[in-house]
């Protein structure tokens, strides 16, 4: 494992080799659609079921006709929107392995904002698959040293581009057949302003898309989402253990606690932007100190429910989905 530049990644991608690189939402192991060795190396390095389809990445003003049938509701959406952390699955065209689509007649297309990554994918000039640069199932990375300490004894390189700016996967939406849109799966990019463009609706079709399993982005610890009134009954109730777990809260629910532990909590801001951003890191800090201090679980306190949080809210969910049925089976 080791830090390369733009240069080295291009040369590795032309080269049927992966390499982690930056975008917007979270950092990507990337390999060139186009070979087979390279999409198989992806599926082995992250250990990842090889019916998970893949978001293919293109650069700005590439041919998106090469891999997918465009609409005219698709064309709208490209046009005013990408570059973006918006993802479409269109039909597929022959020239897309099914690889890359997990055997189906569909692509996820993504054009991402990242300076780097566009520049790395211009380099190419190809479509670059790029699903999360962790092993699959655990906490998404948002910083290269995320995937540096996690993939420590892999042989590919890293192209720092710092933290990622958004810290959440793209949305993921399909252009249906009757010119409809519908959300497969939720980002921080605001899917109601394509109502001005075409109807959104509920996905009524179950397709496949990266991030849709119901556990997904987890910590090794247990993950445990509790309401503030919860949170403060069991502490008070001495059911949950200050020093024994670690906690992930908004400032007003530490105010009350009086609380001033140095190194098992971390305060969420109350801006959903910069909790997305945040959000992985927080998750990965809280699981390494869980398992080098032996501590019982992680809280995490819940957050709003409404739009502007929605998707955090997803992601949160799938990260606390097998501690949820722990506890509803009484193991925990």
């Amino acid at each position: 494992m080791q830090y390369i530049n733009i240069q080295s990644a291009i040369e590795k991608l032309l080269q049927n080799e992966i390499v982690a690189i930056p975008t917007e939402t979270v950092y990507g192991l990337a390999g060139n659609i186009h070979s087979e060795k390279a999409i198989n190396n992806i599926f082995k390095t992250k250990n990842r079921p090889i019916d998970h389809p893949l978001i293919v990445h293109i650069p700005i003003n590439f041919d998106i006709e090469k891999y997918a049938k465009i609409n005219n509701i698709a064309e709208k959406i490209i046009s005013k929107y990408w570059p973006a952390p918006l993802t479409l699955v269109l039909p597929k065209t022959k020239y897309v392995n099914y690889l890359v689509t997990g055997k189906q007649e569909t692509v996820a297309l993504r054009c991402p904002q990242h300076n780097i990554s566009q520049e790395i994918l211009q380099g190419v000039n190809s479509g670059i698959a790029a699903p999360s640069a962790n092993k699959f199932g655990y906490i998404s990375p948002t910083k290269a040293s995320h995937v540096y300490d996690e993939f420590e004894d892999e042989n590919f390189g890293i192209v720092d581009g710092g933290e990622c700016e958004i810290g959440i996967e793209s949305s993921i939406v399909m252009i249906n057949c009757d010119n409809t849109i519908s959300i497969l799966r939720k980002g921080m990019f605001d899917i109601n302003i394509l109502q001005e463009i075409a109807d959104i609706k509920e996905n009524l079709i179950q397709s496949k898309v990266s991030g849709a399993l119901l556990s997904h982005y987890s910590p090794i610890n247990p993950l445990i989402m509790i309401n503030n009134n919860d949170l403060l009954q069991k502490i008070d109730s001495k059911q949950i253990n200050l020093l024994e777990n670690f906690f992930i809260i908004f400032q007003s629910t530490a105010d009350i606690l009086n609380i001033k532990l140095e190194n098992n909590i971390l305060i969420l801001p109350n801006n959903p932007n910069q909790v997305a951003k945040i959000i992985y890191d927080y998750l990965r800090i809280a699981d390494n100190f869980n398992n080098k201090n032996n501590l019982k679980c992680i809280y995490l306190e819940q957050i709003p429910n409404n739009i502007q949080w929605a998707a955090i809210k997803d992601r949160l969910e799938k990260a606390s989905y097998n501690t949820a049925n722990i506890i509803k089976g009484e193991k925990i």
